[in-house]
């Protein structure tokens, strides 16, 4: 599976399906842009250097990163966007 940017909830869908174990990691950039790939792939520095993404630092880089699994996200049912997503999970798990 590629790394999707920007992934509609269509792409979230199909590459939790696609997924080995069905578990995906995302990476929300500075600027606002979503990286999403396989969980199975340690990424997260890569996609940040090859984008020349603007992380502060590495502890930056990891408040902006998301893992969530297709068991958890068929359970919340349908959703609108990466961001809609990353709510309900939050909400789902008790986040403030």
């Amino acid at each position: 599976m590629p790394i999707i940017v920007n992934p509609s909830s269509r792409d979230i869908k199909m590459a939790l399906a696609q997924a080995p174990n069905g578990d995906v990691r995302a990476l929300r950039s500075p600027t606002g842009d979503v990286y999403m790939w396989p969980a199975n792939e340690a990424m997260h520095r890569d996609i940040a250097m090859n984008f020349d993404l603007p992380f502060k630092n590495r502890e930056h880089l990891q408040q902006s990163s998301y893992l969530f699994n297709k068991k958890d996200v068929d359970a919340l049912g349908t959703f609108a966007d990466f961001d809609d997503l990353i709510k309900r999970l939050g909400d789902a798990a008790g986040a403030p």
